[in-house]
């Protein structure tokens, strides 16, 4: 099996780990009583309840695990998707091993372009119609909006079943789409499964899959700490290799990054991933970016703006059907909580989605 990565952060140092958690736990306690003494803040109280919530169930995960965290992983390899419920196609939850070792490498001299000579579009979304097209999204995952993964902190609100549920996290123009992220308004937190902010979801699940192809998003992702953008792929049957395939994902804390992934489950069932592949440039919050996989038998291509920037080359590349998902996240175990310095709302802006595959 041959694998190719380019731009992989190298392995870093490691700590003590009971003595990192007694520092992550005193900290957590230190933020969490600070927070709570500024009352006269220009922070909107909703949000400092939330951060200390937060903070709390930090300190409290802390003191009940233990101290037994294992501190030995490379900074290349992804975190567990955490899994609360047994539905068939809530991303799988065991520990990712790396397809193979990192390789720390400079940037090519000359970048490879996407070249869609050969290619049709055969999915296009502009969103320039001022509504969500029931025909292509849906949206709500596929295991509904009372389950939570990788413990986010948000309530994706499923516009299309509760249209009168009393916020919507889409905003539309003649030629994008927003997904907003709030703080949940109290009134609506026990409908919100007592998440602290609510946010929005947009899957092709049963209404457009595809295998192998080209597939596109141009947006604008979110600045500030605890917001995680994605754009990503599920098997439309969660069977086979199970794949999951992350073309983009950002952390608003560090908005000059984005971030690719690529999981499958072995026969042993026993999830298999390249780790998180980094991608450093500008402050991709700045401005709009266009972020494209080129999916083929053994192969992954990821780039920013028409150019080249990651690839990876396995045989166990999948080759079977999935579906596209846009969502905006808040909280969870990659990008953690929102802090003081994170401003609601917050936008994942969207131009456009678009697939092409090769011409029979």
């Amino acid at each position: 099996m041959k694998i190719i990565w380019n731009q992989i952060a190298v392995k870093e140092n490691t700590v003590d780990s009971s003595f990192l958690n007694r520092i992550v736990a005193g900290t957590a306690l230190c933020c969490t009583l600070a927070i709570s003494a500024c009352s006269d803040s220009d922070l909107p109280q909703l949000q400092r309840d939330a951060i200390v919530a937060a903070q709390q169930r930090a300190l409290a995960a802390q003191e009940n695990s233990g101290n037994t965290t294992d501190s030995n992983e490379e900074t290349n390899v992804a975190e567990p998707i955490e899994n609360t419920a047994p539905v068939e196609d809530v991303p799988a939850t065991e520990e990712p091993l790396e397809l193979g070792s990192a390789i720390p490498a400079e940037p090519a001299e000359v970048q490879n372009s996407i070249n869609l000579d050969g290619f049709q579009l055969v999915f296009n979304e502009n969103f320039d119609s001022g509504e969500i097209n029931a025909e292509k999204w849906n949206t709500a995952l596929r295991w509904g909006a009372d389950i939570t993964v990788n413990n986010e902190e948000q309530y994706y609100i499923d516009t299309q079943n509760t249209p009168d549920f009393g916020f919507n996290p889409f905003r539309l123009d003649t030629n994008s789409i927003a997904i907003s992220a709030q703080l949940t308004p109290p009134e609506l937190l026990e409908a919100a499964n007592n998440q602290p902010y609510v946010s929005g979801v947009l899957t092709t699940a049963d209404k457009f899959n595809f295998s192998e192809g080209i597939a596109e998003i141009r947006a604008k992702i979110p600045a500030g700490t605890g917001l995680w953008p994605q754009f990503w792929m599920l098997p439309d049957e969660f069977t086979g290799l199970r794949p999951q395939l992350f073309v983009m994902e950002a952390r608003g804390d560090n908005p000059a990054e984005i971030f690719h992934t690529y999981k499958y489950q072995d026969e042993n069932d026993a999830v298999q991933s390249t780790g998180v592949l980094r991608t450093t440039g500008e402050d991709f919050s700045a401005d709009f970016h266009t972020y494209a996989v080129e999916w083929s038998a053994g192969e992954l291509v990821f780039y920013i703006d028409g150019l080249e920037f990651q690839r990876v080359e396995s045989d166990n590349i999948a080759s079977q059907d999935m579906y596209l998902i846009l969502n905006l996240a808040v909280g969870g175990w990659f990008p953690g909580s929102p802090d003081e310095t994170t401003t609601f709302p917050a936008e994942f802006v969207i131009d456009h989605v678009r697939v092409f595959q090769r011409i029979p």
